[in-house]
């Protein structure tokens, strides 16, 4: 079962799925400061995968736009990550 977040435009649906954890972003992410939007669920669903030891999944497929910003959001997201 799906925890899904409704960020204005924005959902991200978080699963615990065999392959891992599951981000899934639907709709349009448009926020001008996207990491105190998504920031708080990315960071959870990264704990919850580095618990578990499995990898975290993100399924952009269903995301009908997302700007710059939210590419440097994610980006910075998976530097920590890596780290």
């Amino acid at each position: 079962m799906a925890e899904r977040h409704e960020l204005g435009d924005l959902t991200l649906a978080v699963s615990t799925e065999p392959e891992g954890v599951l981000v899934q972003w639907l709709g349009r992410s448009t926020a001008q400061n996207p990491e105190t939007v998504v920031g708080p669920y990315l960071n959870t669903a990264m704990a919850r995968a580095m618990s578990l030891r499995v990898p975290l999944v993100h399924d952009f497929t269903q995301l009908a736009f997302f700007n710059s910003s939210t590419i440097s959001a994610l980006l910075r997201h998976f530097q920590i990550g890596r780290a």
